[in-house]
């Protein structure tokens, strides 16, 4: 059964520990309050997300399965792909 959800966080490390698909580490750049919002979409066998966060950041992210993924990015984030299943994502709110 398809379903929706939208989740908001003030920490970024339940935030880090939802996000599907990978085994993510966000370290904040710079002070201040972390927020977060996360929309998750599944439709079986097709699910997305998309992320927003308030602070500057790094984002280390590995992949923690075989399934293919694609990001797309509607502003470009400065990223440092190490190899096929790390990818470094700076990220400047």
């Amino acid at each position: 059964m398809p379903w929706s959800k939208v989740l908001s966080f003030t920490d970024p490390f339940p935030y880090q520990e939802v996000i599907r698909g990978a085994d993510v580490e966000l370290y904040p750049t710079t002070r201040g309050q972390f927020r977060a919002e996360l929309t998750q979409i599944n439709m079986n066998r097709l699910w997305m997300q998309r992320f927003h966060e308030k602070l500057p950041q790094v984002f280390a992210s590995k992949a923690n399965n075989l399934q293919q993924s694609w990001r797309f990015d509607w502003e470009p984030p400065k990223a440092v792909l190490r190899d096929i299943w790390t990818i470094d994502w700076i990220l400047g709110c």
